[in-house]
Order: structure tokens, then sequence, then C-alpha cells
């Protein structure tokens, strides 16, 4: 089949490679954002800056701050966020040569508070923004403390009532962007970081209960890897009553943020080693919180007259930056100058290699357990213990080598790979003579002096795996692109060592179309080789076992070995649907907040999953598109609609890019909840533009902006009953404001739906085009959702439905796992096929939406998105491949089941009939669902082999409407 990208992402282009050469510095930018600066601003899916934010910037990083502190109750992912950092990206020289943001922004917010809680909080009433010079610029902030769940009053604290902050307690933070240490002698050095004062003054006459001061670091869970919850170390809870100890909290002063999404940044956090440097995690739904801060020396709190100041570098770099890289830049930048009795005042470096096959999800942990190293305990400095090893690099996964600068003193390695045994390195072994001129083995200690290397040797983590070659065929002998999932049989979770691209997030892996080398740990597992819902799966159990042998010395030699060591899947459709495209309307690349995988991989997932269109609906900027693509043509296709060279059959002959973007509404005083997520489809190249409109405002007026620029264009709501705290969900936001319970209808004719552009124009905030009514595995908000689109239908208002995968980890939320099939003509799938139809059917709404069963349906030969006359007769077929449960199908008319089918399971044909229907005079709509009964559904009910091709997901499908005039 013919397989089309539609692509919306821009920063592509300047895909990171790590690098050491520095640009030239532009000047250093500190600004509040206006309608005239606009341009300023980073862009991206996660990017929440408006019209009256600050922005600091150079050619390097770039923060944005939110300025909206005119109201207490304002909410940006959380109460009183005024002047919490809401964008933190790199930046690069754009195409042109002109200094553009990379779009990186990795975070939801970074805040401050006090005592390591979430509820208590630091809120800022005014911002002052400084530019000083070219080389300086900085934010100033005042604020107060605020107590949101009454800790602080319970411990004594005046509060006021009216607005719960503390009395007698002024906060100022200061943000700088200026030239660093380095670079007095270098016009050139990057500055990538910036630096962050707060100062805590308690000017009343009784201590305050207050103990640290901290960043509070909001990001969407399982986006970072935390670099700070080291064992024994970090992460402990206060026990109830030792709110003042310190013990058990103690870290070196830098904590790092590494991303493990593919187009969001690093970062990390320096501290002068003056307090304690430590942290707390909270986690939420969907989010991960991370407190990062310094203990108060006191033990009764913040006495009168004094302050707690806390000094940090916010450090930023791209998400290719190495580990290593990044971990170097934190040992000599986290602080401005080196204590004498700081233990990074003298160091070494420290180096190993093994084999990183040897080890699939293998950690390691380096300590120091030289007594000569001391560490702050909020008090004091003290030295490390035997029983309590320090941990200068802690839990980072393994691979192939590692070198890293250290304080100089004795270390041990402890490393442990997938099911094996935990193993700990002090010493390493070396040749050498005695006195009587015999050779001996010597067991050395890892010892790091200053300014040298100490190497570690290569070490022996084990060889606990075996290889697998794998390869998908179909009948023909044609080699395939597929999806490989290998589950254990207790049901957990596996680790994957194999060839790129792989999926993060467990195992699942995307090989090449090629024999793939795969490596299994020891255990017992079911393997599954897919392409899609219309394929069968081939299903494979295989063991890796232990096998010891005798070699001819006599000596005890294990390997490892596996029950199959080759794997030919035949890749044949189960199911034969002539007529259509499937597309996914949701798909998260490394541009947004949930992707983890770059839009070129997700691209080979697509075709691994048989999708022929794919919507990158996850960027709000198309500028740069057009330059990337025409650039990679040879490999991505060409751009016109229809290519005149039909002779020659290449790859840019049966690839079609076109080009779409998405844009939220963030929250305002006017709206708290947002104004929803929506996004543009079937931009044609000669609408192109380098600045699409924004939701900036209100949505008529949006929608006024997007037709005026792009006529032909498409504009989809993106997951409109999503969780109201995402700020995304345009319906649930509505419901919110009307004061509406989350469960009820939206009624109609409501006073949002109604309301009209401000331009003057008839448009209303109901004149967008399509509705996603499938998110990922969001079955809530399917259902809810489904009850809105009902709600309109019976109005006389027909916005077709799409769905999307909304993937973001492809193990859980793999591409394509929710899909739409688009009617076309079938045959359609040669080369240079014109992308009009399947637009027009699109807009038209001839299509279903499905993660698995395939409904045909038709009404006096009319089907899903036209209008039929006098029949009353549905023509149903309702098909699944033997590996996906189809329980039932749920006839609606008129948003009333009319009737429920029991389906054959037993059959790949679970129904084919005409079903008569009793249909009254007048006009009436019909539509059918099919597959597991959401109502009644509880998360996590396996469904077989479905629920491993596809975790987290229940078998489900729906028609947009049949519409039936009746005489």
């Amino acid at each position: 089949m013919k397989k089309f990208i539609i692509l919306t992402f821009i920063s592509i282009f300047y895909f990171g490679c790590y690098r050491e050469t520095a640009l030239p510095l532009s000047p250093i930018v500190g600004t509040q954002i206006t309608t005239d600066n606009i341009e300023t601003m980073p862009s991206g899916v996660e990017a929440t800056g408006i019209v009256g934010d600050y922005t600091l910037f150079n050619n390097y990083v770039q923060l944005v701050v939110q300025g909206n502190t005119w109201s207490p109750n304002y909410c940006l992912y959380e109460p009183l966020s005024g002047g919490a950092i809401v964008d933190l990206a790199t930046r690069t020289t754009g195409y042109s040569q002109e200094q553009i943001s990379k779009n990186d922004d990795g975070i939801h917010l970074i805040r401050q508070g006090v005592n390591l809680s979430s509820q208590t909080v630091i809120g800022y009433h005014s911002i002052h923004v400084t530019q000083k010079d070219r080389d300086m610029a900085y934010l100033t902030m005042e604020g107060k403390v605020f107590d949101l769940d009454g800790s602080l009053s319970q411990s004594g604290a005046v509060v006021s009532p009216a607005d719960h902050s503390l009395q007698g307690v002024h906060v100022q933070t200061e943000i700088s962007l200026t030239p660093s240490r380095d670079i007095e002698n270098n016009d050139n050095a990057a500055v990538n970081f910036f630096k962050i004062t707060t100062v805590i003054s308690n000017t009343s006459q009784l201590t305050v209960p207050i103990y640290t001061v901290h960043d509070s670091v909001l990001l969407q869970k399982n986006t970072y890897d935390s670099f700070i919850p080291y064992p024994d170390w970090g992460f402990e809870k206060p026990r109830e009553g030792e709110r003042t100890s310190v013990t058990g909290d103690a870290y070196p002063p830098y904590v790092l943020f590494q991303s493990r999404q593919e187009n969001s940044a690093n970062m990390f956090f320096t501290s002068q080693l003056d307090g304690l440097f430590s942290a707390n995690r909270e986690s939420e739904m969907d989010s991960d919180r991370i407190m990062v801060g310094k203990f108060y020396t006191s033990q009764a709190g913040l006495a009168p007259g004094e302050q707690l100041t806390y000094i940090r570098e916010l450090h930023t770099y791209v998400s290719s930056t190495p580990p290593q890289a990044l971990y170097a830049r934190m040992v000599n930048y986290y602080q401005e100058s080196l204590k004498e009795d700081s233990i990074y005042k003298q160091t070494g470096t420290l180096g190993f290699v093994y084999n990183a096959n040897a080890s699939p999800g293998g950690e390691f942990i380096a300590e120091h357990i030289s007594p000569e190293i001391r560490w702050f305990d909020g008090k004091s400095f003290q030295p490390v213990s035997p029983e309590k090893p320090f941990p200068v690099w802690g839990s980072r996964k393994l691979s192939s080598s590692f070198t890293f600068e250290v304080p100089i003193g004795q270390y041990q390695l402890q490393a442990q790979a997938f099911q094996s045994n935990p193993v700990t390195f002090s010493y390493r072994e070396r040749t050498d003579i005695n006195e009587d001129g015999e050779e001996i083995v010597v067991e050395e200690p890892f010892y790091v002096k200053e300014d040298k290397f100490f190497n570690m040797g290569a070490l022996d983590i084990g060889e606990h795996h075996a290889s697998i070659a794998v390869s998908g065929e179909d009948d023909s002998g044609s080699r395939r692109l597929y999806r490989f999932t290998a589950q254990p049989t207790d049901g957990g979770n596996l680790p994957i060592v194999g060839p790129s691209p792989s999926g993060a997030g467990g195992n699942t892996l995307y090989p090449s179309e090629f024999v793939t080398q795969l490596f299994l740990p020891q255990g017992t597992f079911d393997i599954y080789i897919s392409h899609g819902p219309l394929f069968y799966v081939n299903t494979v159990p295989t063991t890796v076992s232990e096998i010891s042998e005798i070699n001819e010395y006599g000596e005890t030699q294990t390997s490892f070995s596996s029950s199959e060591s080759t794997i030919k899947a035949n890749l044949r459709p189960a199911i034969d649907l002539q007529g259509y495209f499937s597309a996914d309307f949701g798909i998260a690349t490394a541009y947004h907040e949930r992707g983890l995988n770059n839009p070129v991989n997700v691209t080979a997932f697509a075709e691994a999953e048989d999708l022929d269109v794919v919507f990158f609906v996850d960027t709000n900027k198309i500028s740069q598109t057009k330059t990337f693509l025409a650039g990679k043509s040879s490999i991505l296709g060409s751009f016109v609609k229809k290519d005149d060279d039909d002779d020659n059959i290449k790859l840019d002959d049966i690839i079609t890019p076109a080009f779409a973007y998405c844009t939220r509404g963030v929250p305002t005083e006017t709206y708290p909840y947002g104004k929803g997520s929506f996004a543009v489809l079937g931009i044609l190249e000669d609408d192109i533009s380098s600045n699409p409109p924004q939701l900036w405002g209100d949505p008529a007026d949006f929608y006024d902006q997007v037709k005026s620029t792009f006529p032909d264009s498409l504009i989809m709501v993106q997951n409109p009953r999503g969780p109201l705290e995402s700020q995304r969900a345009f319906f649930s936001a509505i419901a919110a404001m009307l004061g509406l319970n989350a469960n009820e209808t939206l009624p109609v004719d409501n006073a949002y739906f109604s309301r009209l552009s401000g331009s003057g124009s008839s448009t209303t905030w109901l004149d967008f085009d399509l509705i996603q009514i499938l998110d990922g595995n969001d079955y809530q908000g399917y259902l809810q959702t489904r009850a809105d689109w009902f709600n309109l239908l019976n109005a006389g208002i027909y916005k077709p439905i799409t769905g999307g995968s909304s993937v973001g980890s492809t193990a859980n939320l793999c591409v394509g796992a929710v899909r739409t099939f688009v009617a076309v003509t079938p045959g359609s799938e040669h080369k240079d096929y014109d992308m009009t139809e399947f637009w027009n059917s699109t807009r038209q709404g001839n299509m279903f939406v499905t993660n698995g069963p395939i409904i045909e349906a038709s009404i006096g030969g009319a089907t899903y998105g036209e209008t039929t006359q006098g029949s009353s007769s549905l023509e149903l077929k309702i098909q699944a491949a033997a590996w996906t449960p189809v329980q039932s199908a749920r006839i609606y008319v008129d948003g009333v089941l009319a009737q429920k089918l029991q389906l054959d399971a037993s059959q790949q044909v679970r129904f084919e009939g005409t079903i008569p229907l009793e249909l009254s005079a007048g006009s009436h709509w019909v539509v059918v669902e099919a597959g597991t009964e959401l109502e009644t559904y509880i998360p996590g009910t396996p469904a077989g082999t479905f629920s491993t091709v596809y975790r987290n997901h229940t078998p489900i499908a729906i028609t947009n409407p049949i519409f039936v005039n009746v005489n």
C-alpha cells in the first residue's frame, strides 16, 4: 500500500548532535513579551508562554517566566504560578542565520517553595525586567510564602485568612543571564545557564517555621530521568516529628534532569555547598514533581531578622548531549568558587569498559568509600563512613564505557544486570614481580589521584542473554517492517537490547526489514510479531537458559542459549479491506511532552504498523518544515500534489508529505481551564505560512484566521474531553466554566458554543471541522466525547469524528494503536496518488475509528457521512483478526441504543447480514459501535494477545453516522 506522511515538525533540520564548538555570543536580551516581539517566544505544544510573560535569552538558551501575577486564583498547572518558569529551551542558528528557539522545552513549570512541600509555595506579585547592557539582563520578582495546606499555621506561623500568605515574610528572587566565569577572556564561550538567587527574609518579631527553600520542577510523568535518587541518600521524606532533621538527606551539589525524549532539553541545577542540597519527589496521575533545594541549619526555623539565601544555576543543553558531558559540566560548574573543604577541590578521572549486550537493563552506581572525603550534613562537614559510601555517580544505565571526573580517593562500583545478581567491584588485578622474581597477581584498589586517570579495566558484568535472528516476510517472500514484542511469561516488563529504531518503554521493538539480531536475557518468554490490526500475529514461545560445559582444560564454562535461534514470521493479512487508507490522527513525537521518539523513527514505526497516513500534530510551527523536507526529499518524498514523473518508481513517488500544525489556548483569568487544543490539517504547499495563526484569543477568531490563511484546511478538536487539569481539553473546559460535573453532557445551546467571533463574522466556537473522539486509551474521555457528539448530532450539528494513538511510549501507546480508516477509491494504493479525495472523505466523514475491529456498514447504498432516502435496512459486516476479541456490536439510532448484537468470536467475520431498523417518519442518523462495552469496562482487564500487542488498550470501533430521511 502507498504510504503518506503528514508532517508538522520544524526543528529536525537542527537535530543537534552534541558539540563543543561555541557560536559567537549574541547580545543577552531581557524583555516582556508583547504583540510587537511575540516572535521571540519559543514554540512547540509544551510551550506555554503568552503575551505579558517575560523572557531572557541569548543564542544558546532561553526561558520564559509567567507574567500573570494579577490574580491569586490564576492557575497554570497549579495555583499562584505567576513568576514560575514555564518555558526552558535551547537556541540555535536558523537556516537564514537568524537566532531561533529549538523548541525543546520539556518542562511544565519550575517555581519556588519552602519546606520541600508542594503546598507551601512562593507566589510573586511583581516582576521587573532590567536590561543592564548587551552582556547582562535579569528579572527581579517580589513575593510571599503561601500556606495552602495549613501546615505553616499549624506550626505557629501567622497566616492571613484572606489569601493564606505568611505575615512578616518577604521573598525576592532574581533570575539573571550573564557571561559566565569562563568567558572573561573568551568572547565565544557558551553561556548555557541562568543564575537564580532566592532570599527569604523574616521581617516579623516571631520565628517562622521555614526550614528550606527549594525549586519545584513539574514534569510530564516518565519524560525525564532524575539524577538524584541515590540509595540511602535521598528522597527520604522526614518522618513525623523530624521536620528539622537533616540526617539521610545529603547530595553532591548538583541535580540532573536527563531527558528521555529525543527533542527535550537536558537540564541540571548546581548550588554552592553552603547548605545541604536536598530533594523530594511527589508523583501524580500523569506528572512528576521534583523539589530540590537547601536546608536551613537552624532547628527552630527562620528567626526574626534572619534571611535564608539559596543561590543556584539552572543549566540547559540539547537532548543529544551525552550523560558524561553533562556530568562533567555539573562537576565543573557546580559553584562559582570552590571552598577549601569542598569534595571537588581536587579531582581525577575514573573509567571502565564492558560489553553493553551483556547486561540489558543494567545500572551502576559509583561510590566514594574513602574516609578522607567529607560531606555537609546541614551543620558541618562530616567524614564518609564505610557503612554509607558517598555516591558521586548513581543509578545510571550501563553502556559500553564510562569515564568521568570524580573527587580523589578510593571507589567501588556496584552494578546489576537484568535478571542477574548485583556485583561489587572495588579493585582491579594486575601482574607484578615479587622479591623472589616470581610473577604474581596483585589486587589494586580503585584509587583516584589528583589530575590522574584510573582505569578500572574491563569489568565482567555477565553474559546472561542469548541472540535470536528475527525477520518478517509476507507470502511472496517480500520483507516487511514489523513490531516485535517479547513478554515474560510471568507478565513482567522486559528491557530489550536490539537495533535502532527501538521504542522506549520496555518490551517493544521496531526492527529493520532485514534479518535482525535481538538479545533476550535468561528466562521464558512469549514473542509476538505483528504488522497492524489487519494482519495475523505470529506467536512464538522461547526459553533462554544457562548451559554449562567442560572445556579442554577441564574448566566449567557457562553460556546462554535460546530454544528458538531463528524466527521467520509470515506477515500475511487476515482481513482484505479494500477502499480505505488508515490514518493516525494523533501521534505525539518528541516535539510533544508525551512523545519519546523523533519523527524519523515514528515514520518507520508507522510503516511497521501498516499505516498509510500519519499526522504529527504536536507543534505549533511549520516555518522550517518545507526547508527541511525539501532537502530530504530523497528520503521523505516530494512536495507536489501529483508527481509528473510516472515512469520510475522511487521513494518520493510513494510518499507524499503534507503539512499540519497544532496550537492550544493557555489558561487566562477569563478562561482558567484553557481554551482547548486544535490541530490544523490538510494545509497545501502553496498555502504555507511562516507564522500560522495561533490560539491567542477567542477560538472563533482563531477559526476565522485559519480559514483566511489556509482556505482548504480542516480544524480538529484534540481530545476534547481529556482531563480538566491538562488545560487542553476544549469540552471539559467549557463544562467546568458552565458549572457542570465532569460526567455531565454538554448542552448544545450553551453560552460558549454560541459565542461569536470578535471580528464581526458569524463564526462561533462550534465552527471547527472535526472531533477526535478517541485519544489513545482515554476511554473515559471517549464515553464523554461520544455523549457530547450525540447531543450535537441530535441538534443537527455534524462534526465527523477521528481517532489517534496519542503515542508516547511505543510499548504502552504504540503508533497506530488507534487509527481512522478513511474511504478512498478501491485500488488507490498506486504511486502519485492525489490526496484531494482523502481530504474530501475526511471532511465528509467517510470514515470509522478503530483500534482493531473493522466495521463496514451502509443503508440504501449510503455509508458513513452520507445520506439515504427512505431505506431502513442496515447492511452490516464486522470483522476482526483472530487475536482481537470483539464481544458485541451496538447500533445507535438518534443517540439511543436500538439494537445489541452478540458476535461470533470463533470466526474472522464476526457478523454479516441485514438488520431492519424501525424508523419513524423524519430525519435520523445511525452509528455502529463494536468491541468492548466501555460503560462497564475495568481498565487493565486482559484481552489475550490483543493486550500484549496493544498494551493498555481494549478493542473498540465506532463509525461516523449514516443519515436517513424517512418519508
